[in-house]
């Protein structure tokens, strides 16, 4: 029976890693007293373990990512350099993370307590996996949210033992790098329940966070005690003298831009317990089998606002098993990283049960006109996460479209006559913000008004003057920020 196993017996309380939060205490507050000397027996045997440099073990990674009706839900590719920035501190030990298989998406609460995150994992862990769970809000036992929480290996069996992160604070990358550390035994440096370490280090071994080359730590996120990851505090140990913490540790509350580094002893402490308790990792795999992908091809990457995007995809499905409709969602947006958009076309496709593979040959018409400049068309497979496959690194087909309307005629209403649909088109930077465009009759009357919020250059507006009568109309924009205004006259047949 291992260490940490013979340890559970002595835990009558779960007792989480709390991290990089204001209102952070002690996370070993609810370990029982007659607990402690086990711990310290164990860091002190970890301390003579060498550091393994000449194998790799492949580490599965399952990341369960709670569904946020608010938006805020991290996309793969933001996953993957998550886990990616992990790899970077663990190789050394020996370490490399992977996802295994996409992530899973669930419907679930905002924020959870402890023991809702306890429970949540109770339902979904994956076994011979690292569980990592993405949420809008961890509740602090004293309230208040936390960034992040992960078990100790001393704590619980393989199948209880997670991550849990605030998605918010998991884009910083270096929280997960925090919670791998706690998940694989290492305690904050400016741990305490052992009794304060002295700045001197000669209670090292015994204070603070059992280990000696990490600098005593009074606790980073005290106010003033940084300024540009420069330790500035002026607090002073039982002996007078003056904390010199390392702000660059992993394991400190400094703030994630300052953490780069595990000291030598710490990642020594973490070999030993991936040695002594973590073999359940080394030896998991991912039987994932599914996987989808997505291509394509535009005919013309450079249109104007009022023609069609003419695009050919190919969606292929291999050896699918538990579902054969897939949804598909095309978008156009503003920026590479899809925040901002305006939905082209969705479908659901139906893919035979095993390898296949469907063409589809579209013609999107923008629904609304754009300005001219730099767009991105996104086509999305599976675009609501409901198969687990191997990789969603192919489940997007990204292509960057020109918008030019260099050709339109700058202050125009086109085409005159109108029948149908009208444009108005204006192109000029110092109109940007609020607009209104109103349209009125040879005697007055005003018969069309509307309002909009010119973001770029131009402003391209369409207008429908179908249930206009025939005549002669002016139509007036005045742009609120300037106070200029413009007028217009064309005719409606």
């Amino acid at each position: 029976m291992s260490f940490f196993v013979r340890l559970i017996f002595f835990l009558c309380l779960p007792v989480l890693a709390q991290s990089q939060t204001n209102i952070c205490g002690s996370n070993l507050d609810l370990l029982p007293e007659n607990s402690l000397p086990l711990l310290r027996q164990f860091y002190q045997k970890a301390r003579a373990t060498e550091l393994r440099n000449n194998q790799i073990d492949s580490i599965p990674v399952t990341i369960h990512q709670i569904r946020s009706a608010e938006g805020g839900n991290l996309i793969y590719e933001e996953m993957v350099r998550i886990i990616e920035r992990a790899n970077q501190e663990f190789t050394d030990l020996g370490l490399h993370f992977y996802i295994c298989g996409s992530p899973r998406y669930l419907d679930g609460q905002p924020n959870y307590t402890f023991n809702e995150a306890e429970g949540l994992n109770y339902g979904q862990h994956v076994s011979n996996t690292i569980n990592i769970y993405l949420v809008d809000g961890i509740k602090a036992p004293g309230g208040g949210l936390l960034c992040g929480l992960s078990k100790f290996p001393f704590q619980a069996d393989p199948d209880e033992r997670y991550i849990m992160l605030d998605k918010e604070c998991a884009i910083t990358e270096v929280t997960l790098v925090h919670e791998l550390g706690h998940f694989y035994g290492l305690l904050h440096t400016h741990e305490d329940r052992f009794g304060r370490e002295l700045v001197n280090g000669n209670n090292c071994h015994f204070a603070g966070d059992l280990i000696c080359d990490t600098p005593a730590d009074p606790n980073l996120v005290l106010p003033n005690s940084l300024y540009n990851c420069n330790y500035i505090g002026r607090r002073v140990d039982i002996n007078g003298d003056l904390y010199r913490p390392s702000v660059q540790n992993f394991m400190s509350y400094a703030p994630p831009y300052c953490q780069q580094q595990f000291s030598r002893n710490q990642k020594s402490i973490m070999r030993a317990i991936i040695q002594e308790e973590y073999a359940y990792l080394q030896n998991g795999h991912c039987d994932i089998r599914e996987d989808l992908s997505i291509e394509g091809q535009i005919a013309e990457t450079q249109i104007s606002a009022l023609d069609e995007i003419r695009t050919t995809l190919q969606v292929r499905g291999d050896a699918l098993s538990s579902i054969d409709q897939i949804s598909l969602r095309i978008g156009l947006f503003e920026t590479q990283d899809q925040k901002r958009g305006t939905a082209l076309y969705e479908e659901v496709i139906t893919l035979p049960m095993g390898a296949s593979t469907q063409q589809l040959d579209l013609s999107l018409p923008i629904p609304e006109v754009k300005a001219g400049g730099t767009y991105y068309l996104v086509a999305e497979i599976d675009a609501d996460f409901e198969l687990i496959e191997k990789t969603e690194n192919n489940n997007r087909f990204i292509q960057k479209i020109r918008i030019d309307n260099a050709g339109f005629e700058d202050l125009t209403l086109f085409p005159n006559p109108a029948q149908e649909l009208a444009y108005f088109f204006f192109r000029s930077p110092k109109t940007r913000g609020p607009y209104t465009i109103q349209l009125f009759r040879s005697d007055g009357v005003k018969v069309l008004s509307m309002q909009g919020t010119q973001v770029r250059n131009e402003v391209l507006r369409q207008l429908d003057v179908s249930r206009l009568p025939k005549g002669i109309y002016l139509a007036n924009i005045e742009f609120k920020n300037n106070g200029i205004q413009r007028s217009l006259r064309f005719s409606k047949k």
